[in-house]
């Protein structure tokens, strides 16, 4: 019997790259007044905290019901030079379609390639336009700003399995025949 590994490897389904637009006006800034020649500035963090295959038998459709969270560092300055800093966090859902494969082509492959398909995020790039609207009147505590976010998204349908590597071959071994010499 030869010695083996047992792995668990990733069989991929589907992968395609996803652009996602998120697009917010009006987004309140808070009891600030903002006049106008102030600037918008900071940072956007996007995570993906869930990400659900879901095939869709009837659209003939792999969907993925995906789950980010946003997080906004910014901060205003002021023509004056003053800044002032604010953060906050908030969630959005989308749901995708892969465009470049089909359960039906899949279930024809093998119909076990549909179950316990899993996400695998590849990577996330995102780009995160602010246009900041100014308080009107400039001493008013009404200043807000939109937002367009786009999000390009490698994503994989995969489904684990296991395989069993040998390392060996099974038989390692030989005969020989056993010769006599002749003695001197």
């Amino acid at each position: 019997m030869g010695l083996g590994q047992k792995i668990l490897t990733d069989r991929v389904i589907c992968g395609e790259i996803f652009y996602i637009e998120n697009n917010d006006y009006g987004i309140k800034i808070g009891n600030v007044a903002v006049p106008p020649g102030s600037s918008l500035s900071g940072t956007t963090e996007i995570t993906v905290m869930d990400c659900i295959p879901v095939i869709d038998m009837e659209n003939d459709v792999f969907n993925c019901n995906i789950t980010f969270f946003i997080q906004r560092e910014l901060e205003i300055e002021f023509e004056d030079g003053r800044k002032v800093p604010f953060e906050y966090g908030f969630r959005v859902n989308k749901t995708i379609s892969f465009t470049n494969c089909r359960p039906s082509e899949v279930i024809r492959i093998d119909p076990n390639l549909l179950r316990r398909l899993e996400c695998n995020v590849m990577y996330i790039l995102a780009k995160d336009y602010l246009v900041l609207n100014p308080s009107d009147p400039p001493d008013a505590a009404n200043a807000s700003f939109d937002e367009r976010l786009v999000i390009k998204l490698k994503l994989k349908l995969v489904q684990q399995r296991q395989l069993d590597i040998k390392i060996c071959l099974d038989n390692m071994q030989i005969e020989t025949n056993i010769l006599q010499e002749n003695s001197r």
